[in-house]
């Protein structure tokens, strides 16, 4: 009984299987797509036609064959979003001849000792006097000066430079940070020094998450006209907007060993949080025609702003998305069952970017929630 209430949970586990073959395979199934196309087409067939599932053993074909469907799904999906087999990735055209680089700014750089560190869209080289379209991630560190710090997310810049693959662990049981990469589609990092680069005046970046990030450097320059620096703003930051760039290992440490290490991040706990009070500020909308429905359309609003607010991080993103599915339904008096609604947004997020499983963050978030 209690398993028929939570449907997506069910289809979640095959495409899931799926998602791990692929990202654990050494080799990838050429024409997965016709595999997978077959397979539903099956499907398609069985369920319509009624013949063949009028025994309940018969249903048990229907199920198999969709199960299998969803963990191809799963799989064709994963290869899909893996950017090193994309015939325009970047690495494919690495040579002697090619030493000039185009790419666009991921993500807002994090400052190191000695560097900018940032994530980067290569998007052309030049080959041969020529410009190559590309595609693919690469991790760039970028001389520490004035001018790179002027760098934002969206930027196009030019670039000259030499690919480095990222090292294999060099001690036993050390963090592998060459495989953490992968998982991002990221296998190659490079130095940039400074006189070698130069913007190009173009901005490519995503306009939602431009504006997210606009006002996140706007509510951390408050901080700091307010005189708040130092170990406060670190702390503030991340606690309010999950700005964690400023945090010191003694920060992250002195918060380990009190066991508030989660607290420093923005998650399910702020939503959940931003959820309830407006929740209960909402409530006497519930006495109107329709009024359950706009109380929902303003939490949406309200959630997902703060969430653009915070820079849209992946585990803001999952809390945004989980009760979001929650706040619909209460809009529409359906029934929610958690372990569904936390499948659904499971699958709508991997639907977007199945390497997301692979993240702790993801893992634990999604744990604690069950648990």
């Amino acid at each position: 009984m209690f398993w028929s209430q939570i449907p997506f949970f069910r289809l979640l586990i095959p495409f899931l299987a799926g998602v791990f073959i692929a990202i654990y395979s050494d080799s990838f199934l050429p024409h997965s797509e016709i595999v997978l196309i077959c397979l539903l087409a099956f499907v398609l067939l069985l369920s319509t036609v009624k013949v063949l599932l009028k025994s309940y053993a018969n249903n048990y074909i229907f199920g198999f064959f969709l199960n299998l469907s969803l963990l191809a799904g799963g799989y064709h999906l994963t290869i899909l979003n893996t950017e090193k087999l994309d015939e325009k990735h970047y690495t494919k055209f690495l040579d002697a001849d090619a030493r000039y680089f185009y790419a666009k700014v991921n993500q807002p750089y994090l400052e190191k000792d000695k560097s900018l560190k940032l994530v980067m869209q290569v998007l052309g080289v030049k080959q041969n006097d020529q410009w190559i379209t590309t595609k693919g991630k690469a991790m760039f560190y970028f001389e520490k000066t004035e001018e790179a710090r002027k760098i934002k997310y969206g930027d196009c810049i030019v670039f000259r430079t030499h690919f480095k693959e990222v090292p294999f662990p060099q001690n036993p049981s050390e963090f592998n940070y060459k495989r953490f990469l992968s998982f991002h589609n990221i296998t190659r990092q490079a130095y940039v020094k400074s006189g070698e680069w130069k913007f190009t005046g173009t901005n490519m970046g995503n306009s939602v998450l431009r504006t997210s990030y606009s006002l996140r450097d706007h509510l951390l320059s408050i901080l700091h006209r307010n005189n708040i620096s130092g170990d406060e703003f670190a702390v503030g930051s991340a606690l309010i907007l999950g700005y964690e760039d400023q945090l010191d290992q003694d920060i992250i440490s002195a918060y380990a060993s009190s066991g508030a290490l989660h607290v420093r991040s923005v998650s399910g706990l702020h939503v959940g949080i931003i959820y309830i009070v407006f929740n209960f500020l909402f409530l006497f909308l519930d006495k109107f025609n329709r009024g359950k429905i706009i109380k929902a359309a303003l939490l949406l609003l309200i959630v997902w702003f703060y969430a653009t607010l915070t820079g849209l991080s992946p585990s803001v993103l999952r809390a945004a998305t989980m009760f979001s599915f929650i706040i619909i339904a209460n809009g529409f008096n359906y029934y929610t069952n958690i372990f569904n609604t936390l499948a659904v947004s499971c699958f709508v997020l991997l639907l977007v970017d199945p390497y997301m499983i692979m993240e702790a963050g993801f893992q634990l978030s999604y744990l604690a929630v069950l648990g």
